[in-house]
């Protein structure tokens, strides 16, 4: 899934991707998502490439679920020019099909 607010029918087995418009360095990054029911953790593998950072969850997401995903992060750009921002949003996953 492509970073997009309130994005909905997101596939359980989805990775989260944020994308820039630059290559990015990261100094310090933080990624947490979770259930929004009950604020359950869910874990994962964080990697950044070029002008991407890519969260996978180690297990698959709940079926007609709402998540919030909190990115805090110190970026900088190939150039030096950086800043410490923190990017917030919910999406909702597809609904179990029988």
């Amino acid at each position: 899934m492509l970073y997009q607010e309130r994005s909905t029918s997101v596939p359980v087995d989805t990775k989260i991707i944020v994308r820039f418009d630059e290559s990015i360095v990261t100094s310090d990054l933080d990624i947490y998502l979770a259930n929004a029911e009950d604020y359950q953790e869910v874990k994962g593998v964080v990697f950044v490439r070029e002008n991407e950072i890519i969260f996978t969850p180690v297990s698959s997401l709940r079926y007609s679920a709402i998540y919030v995903v909190v990115i805090s992060a110190g970026i900088s750009d190939s150039a030096g020019n950086g800043k410490k921002w923190e990017l917030i949003w919910g999406f909702t996953t597809i609904f179990k099909t029988k």
